[in-house]
Parts: structure tokens; sequence; C-alpha cells
């Protein structure tokens, strides 16, 4: 069981990791005014073709990568007013109703997605991503029925898991945002003759799941968490170990690795 947890966790994160790096999945947004060329979909230039200036805040989909270049083509204004008329056969479909694509640098001092736009997503949206809990403090309890003392404890255990749950973000231009999560996660847990009642002779480690739920502020994609959890310990070893049912805290660092996107139009 413990195996089977660990395996679909790890194939979770590698296909959450692949889903990220695809700029092309989801809609992107300029926060800045630009200067683009049009092109043909293979990024080959256009006979006669001049540049086209595409103010902030409109939205666009990368169609193709070509060398250091994303091809890209504008989403369609929705609007029934004249100005987005005129956009739309401007910059978004020809009169004889060809599409319209843009080359985009994308590599370099001259990488013009990262200086002007972003992935376009919603203030509030569903985000899944990886974390691990750096340090668990586990409370004692004073005075207990059964004679044996339980003290505070200060734990680095390894674990690893997955954790989904609301995050929002109050700014768009700015790469910050709160999240309320839910996680599983696979942990290896220290015991000794201490925390088993003497049930071991020796310190050893004993594997168990560990269902948590906390608060993650996030910046730049780096994540510093706030959690509470519980560690289930299966085993004569999980029903003698003195944290058995005793919620712990956490602090924890992670990296996320794919997120949800909102659907937003011009």
């Amino acid at each position: 069981m413990k195996q089977f947890l660990l395996t679909s966790m790890l194939m979770a994160l590698c296909y959450s990791l692949h889903a990220q790096n695809n700029i092309r999945d989801g809609r992107h947004i300029f926060n800045y005014d630009i200067t683009l060329t049009p092109c043909n979909f293979d990024g080959s230039t256009i006979a006669g073709a001049t540049p086209e200036r595409i103010e902030a805040n409109t939205i666009f989909v990368v169609k193709n990568i070509v060398s250091t270049y994303y091809i890209i083509q504008i989403s369609k204004f929705t609007s029934n007013n004249p100005t987005a008329t005129t956009l739309n056969a401007r910059l978004v479909t020809t009169l004889l109703g060809n599409d319209i694509f843009f080359k985009l640098p994308q590599r370099g001092s001259n990488d013009s997605y990262e200086l002007n736009a972003e992935r376009l997503e919603k203030k509030g949206l569903f985000t899944v991503g990886a974390a691990t809990t750096l340090i668990k403090i586990r409370p004692g309890r004073k005075e207990p029925k059964d004679g044996h003392n339980i003290y505070s404890e200060f734990g680095n255990d390894f674990n690893i898991g997955i954790s989904a749950g609301w995050k929002f973000k109050p700014y768009r231009r700015q790469q910050l945002s709160h999240s309320l999560v839910g996680g599983l996660s696979f942990s290896s847990i220290k015991v000794t003759p201490y925390t088993t009642k003497d049930f071991v002779q020796s310190e050893s480690t004993q594997g168990c799941v560990t269902f948590s739920a906390g608060y993650v502020f996030e910046y730049n994609k780096f994540q510093v968490s706030l959690f509470s959890g519980l560690d289930v310990m299966s085993g004569e070893i999980g029903r003698q170990w003195i944290y058995r049912n005793r919620p712990w805290l956490g602090l924890g660092f992670g990296f996320q690795i794919f997120r949800g996107q909102g659907e937003t139009t011009n």
C-alpha cells in the first residue's frame, strides 16, 4: 500500500511538471503595449507585412514554436462595437477569412514574452501542487492517564506528497497569492523505545500516511506554508506510538509545479 501510494504521487508529479511546461496550454495576456510583425504559421515572413501595435490587456494563445520565436494568435475581440470589428480585421482574421499570426521573441535579453506578457489566470482558481513539510511540531501532554510522559517534539521527518485547494491571486501583475489547501503524503518517521512505550528495542524508521490542511503564501512560485496534520502509522507499532491521533503543526516550503488556468475573454 505504501509503495503504491508513493509511486502514484511520483507519477502525478511527473505528469504535472510536463503540463506546466507546455506554454501552448491555456491563454496569455500582454501587460504592456507591444509592436509585432505578422507572419505565417511556420514563422516565415509575409511579403509586405507591416508591424502592428498591440495594446496592453490583449489576450493571445501560442499556436506554434519555431526556433527562437513563439508564433501567437490574438484571441477574438467579442464586443459588438466598431472598434472590436476593426481590431479583429487587423489582428485576428483577414477580410478573406485567413488567421493572422505574429512572431514573439522567446529567448535571451530580447525575450518579449517574459518582459511583456504572462499566463492568464482567474483571481480565484483550483490549484494542485507538490510540497514537503520541513518542520513538524508535536505538542506534548501533561499528566497522562497511562503514566507515560509525552514531551513536545520537533521533527524533520522525510515526507513528500501532493496538495490541492483554492488559490486567490489579488493582483494579476504581481506573482503573489494565498491558498487554502489539503494534502496527502507519505512520511518516514523515526520511532524509538520511548515513543513506542518500549515496544521497539532500538531506534528505527516507520512509514506512515499523512493527512494535512493549511495555508500557503506564494511569491513567484516559491511557497511558504503553515500546516496542521495527522500521521497514520499502521500495525502494532502505530498502536503503541505515543503521538497516535495527536495533530502536529508544521512549517513547509515548496515549489508549485502546475496550476489551474482561468478562462477570460478580451
